[in-house]
């Protein structure tokens, strides 16, 4: 009989890029996956030995949330998992107590800086947002000591959170294509410029910048158009960015207050010409690799970025994306440098943005 493997997350979709299509499919042929998170927009597939268990609700408000907790203090009665890998620090306190009355495994999954997160995206008021942004490393902190292993999604988290110690692997988020990718580079045609917005859509992601881009592209050239794909909780910010595309035809808007099925915007990438990422300046973000590089560079799109080292480190040798202000972009000038560059030349190799299936098992074996 399989070991059996339990995922969870409190936000985070059951069919979520990272937890199934990272994670499961690359062990479900030697173990049982559970998938414990929100429900998904999509249907779910039927994959052996993976089995996905979506709370009945989006867990966004209070009690929402506390009625997920139970329900994951529930599964994990039944369950019984040799292996608990948990990404949210909501759900720790409950893993935490379970690991210590059953022999079981406790990997914390650390996508994101939640700390940092809270403090500078703009979510929550001053008072608000130190409040939680201490209670949640407290909670991390004080769960620390029952942590058998930390998976770090970004190589900057060893040096910015203190409780990991040496105790971590790095698991960045690499793509993991569940289809054959298109092998041939895209050649620009001059009278059609196709852009395009994937992911999350907010204010610290700059998606207001992406929109006032290709409208300004718009105006010179009638032949650029701009998919935004991804979804956005900021009510506020949503109605702002739908009041910017009003009377803008060329711009496709498929945005949902829920998260949008990854393959959704993977197949929206082959026919695009051009990907824009138009991140602030923003101490939560600057020395994280958006998941979106690798996807890109996956299908040879080309894209735009702020000016980062990091990001222009993995770009840079490939010709892979152009470096912009997008605060001051001199758009005629931006058209001529698209039309001029010979983007993935050389190619890179898969190694820059494949995730490795074979590594990721390894660690489960340790």
């Amino acid at each position: 009989m399989p070991r059996k493997v339990l995922i969870a997350s409190l936000l985070k979709p059951v069919d979520d890029v990272r937890s199934f299509e990272r994670f499961a499919l690359s062990i479900a042929p030697d173990y049982e996956v559970f998938i414990v998170g929100a429900p998904s927009l999509a249907p779910l597939p039927e994959v052996v030995n993976v089995h996905f268990l979506p709370y009945v609700f989006f867990p966004r408000r209070l009690r929402q949330r506390v009625q997920a907790l139970t329900n994951f203090h529930k599964r994990l009665w039944q369950i019984k998992p040799d292996l608990l890998i948990v990404q949210s620090p909501d759900l720790l306190p409950v893993a935490v107590g379970y690991s210590l009355l059953h022999r079981c495994r406790l990997i914390y999954d650390v996508q994101e800086n939640y700390f940092l997160n809270i403090l500078h995206q703009g979510y929550y008021g001053s008072l608000k947002k130190y409040a939680l942004a201490a209670a949640v490393r407290m909670v991390e902190m004080i769960c620390s000591f029952r942590i058998s292993r930390y998976w770090l999604a970004e190589k900057s988290y060893a040096d910015e959170l203190p409780f990991v110690n040496n105790n971590y692997d790095f698991v960045l988020n690499k793509y993991a294509p569940l289809y054959p990718l298109p092998q041939t580079v895209r050649l620009m045609n001059p009278n059609r410029l196709r852009l395009i917005y994937t992911g999350t859509v907010s204010r610290a992601y700059g998606t207001h910048l992406a929109i006032d881009l290709a409208k300004k592209l718009h105006n010179i050239n009638s032949g650029v158009s701009l998919l935004v794909i991804g979804s956005c909780t900021d009510k506020n910010y949503l109605q702002e960015l739908e009041r910017m595309i009003t009377g803008c035809p060329f711009i496709d808007w498929q945005v949902s207050s829920q998260p949008v099925n990854h393959q959704r915007i993977m197949d929206a990438l082959p026919q695009a010409d051009l990907g824009i990422i138009s991140y602030l300046p923003n101490r939560s973000t600057e020395r994280c690799m958006p998941t979106k590089i690798y996807e890109y560079m996956a299908f040879r799109l080309p894209f735009l970025i702020p000016s980062n080292p990091l990001w222009e480190a993995v770009t840079q040798p490939y010709n892979a994306a152009l470096v912009v202000d997008f605060q001051y972009i001199d758009t005629e000038e931006l058209l001529h440098r698209i039309q001029r560059t010979p983007f993935y030349s050389p190619e890179p190799p898969d190694a820059v943005w494949l995730f490795d299936r074979q590594q990721f098992k390894a660690l489960l074996a340790r």
